[in-house]
């Protein structure tokens, strides 16, 4: 999920109006809602459907991948104008959208080896060490479970690496992009099920945009009831938004 540094800055689509607006949004690698393609380009559902959001605004989005702390430390000071991927009640200083396009299915990931077979509670975890991104703003009841010795990186793919090979007993994070890792690096490790938690996430905005993210919320509204959502998803994971979310359970 993370990326250290900037790597890009792309554009999704070319409108015909190019000498309209343009925004600057930034994000981390989150396969399937926003990911840097081969091709040089940003994909995924996410980038989509706020870029057609937005084009009805008149708007242009821009994509910067980059880590999430300093994704969001970018929109504070002004430098970008959107974060994605945030918790309901993180950054109070910055404008939330209220209408979620994506879920953070956050999961407890443990080595093949473990006895562990299903997700019981964190208290099946006290005394372990686990791994734990840093600069997330982690759900309860993660947040405030302190019985473990805690090892926090800056690369998620180190956690899941560090379980395989024994250095950790747990890594805790997002089902979907956990399972895409495990069968790229062929990593002897599994999902236990159901999640601890499903969050929604949101788009944090700098508060220089506050109208426009209430006309963005209106839109985005219009195109969950219109089906526009579902579409996206089905042209990324196969399943409709609901079936998607619940894929971990």
């Amino acid at each position: 999920m993370l990326r250290p540094g900037l790597l890009a800055c792309l554009l999704l689509g070319q409108p015909s109006w190019a000498d309209e607006g343009m925004l600057k949004a930034c994000h981390e690698e989150w396969e399937p809602y926003a990911y840097h393609t081969a091709d040089g380009r940003t994909r995924g559902i996410t980038a989509e459907l706020l870029t057609q959001a937005l084009r009805q605004l008149s708007y242009r989005l821009s994509f910067t991948e980059t880590s999430y702390a300093r994704c969001k430390r970018e929109v504070e000071v002004g430098a970008m104008d959107i974060a994605l991927f945030a918790n309901r009640d993180e950054a109070p200083a910055l404008l939330h959208t209220t209408v979620s396009t994506e879920y953070w299915i956050v999961s407890a990931w443990v080595a093949d080896s473990s006895p562990l077979r299903s997700y019981t509670g964190l208290q099946a975890f006290s005394g372990a060490t686990v791994g734990m991104p840093l600069g997330y703003s982690w759900p309860e009841p993660l947040a405030s479970f302190k019985d473990w010795t805690r090892i926090d990186s800056s690369d998620p793919r180190k956690n899941l690496r560090s379980l395989a090979s024994g250095r950790v007993d747990a890594v805790f994070d997002d089902a979907v992009w956990g399972d895409r890792v495990r069968e790229q690096e062929h990593l002897p490790i599994r999902l236990l099920r159901p999640p601890i938690v499903v969050e929604p996430q949101f788009a944090l905005f700098n508060p220089r945009h506050r109208e426009l993210v209430a006309k963005l919320d209106a839109i985005l509204r219009k195109m969950q009831q219109h089906g526009d959502f579902d579409q996206a998803y089905r042209r990324h994971t196969g399943a409709n938004m609901h079936d998607w979310i619940h894929s971990a359970d």
